[in-house]
């Protein structure tokens, strides 16, 4: 009696250095696409897959090659420029956003002028785009950074910036 053998083609592994799981690149393709579709949470595992260059490549998709830079400062509060899961109106962290009410309000939980009101001022910056040059104007910022920052978070594409013209 003779016994034919038929060899069995495995998928081929690879090790994913960012979930660190070996997964094969169908797998990877399909974890890339499941997190665009609906942008996953800082907790969730697809989150590494979010901006992931060899997901994409895997899904036969191009990215931005600042993709991974640029959701990094989506988590970043341009004032206290500490990482936060959740930003209020696009702009502030919990905490300086309950800072940036207390100004409005004119008074603190203890009833006192609240300090950061001293701090806050305007800035003006030019922004420079591939759409061209233009002055921005920030209003109620600590500083240059914050401003800069607050403005890199919004732009859809690469962003530079240089000292306003002054204007006599």
């Amino acid at each position: 009696m003779v016994v034919e053998s038929t060899a069995v083609q495995l998928p081929s592994l690879f090790l994913c250095e960012k979930q660190r799981v070996r997964l094969t690149e169908p797998g990877c393709a399909r974890l890339w696409r499941a997190a665009q579709e609906k942008r996953p949470e800082a907790w969730e595992a697809k989150y590494h897959c979010f901006t992931c260059q060899i997901g994409a490549a895997n899904a036969g998709e191009t990215i931005s090659a600042t993709a991974a830079e640029t959701e990094a400062l989506r988590c970043i509060c341009p004032r206290c420029r500490r990482r936060s899961d959740r930003i209020i109106a696009g702009r502030l962290c919990i905490s300086c956003y309950n800072r940036q009410r207390e100004v409005n309000v004119g008074r603190n939980r203890k009833g006192t002028r609240p300090r950061l009101t001293d701090v806050l001022h305007t800035e003006t910056f030019a922004v420079v785009t591939s759409a061209g040059i233009r002055v921005a104007k920030a209003e109620a910022v600590t500083g240059i950074l914050e401003a800069m920052l607050a403005c890199a978070r919004a732009a859809t594409g690469p962003v530079a910036f240089a000292s306003a013209p002054v204007s006599t």
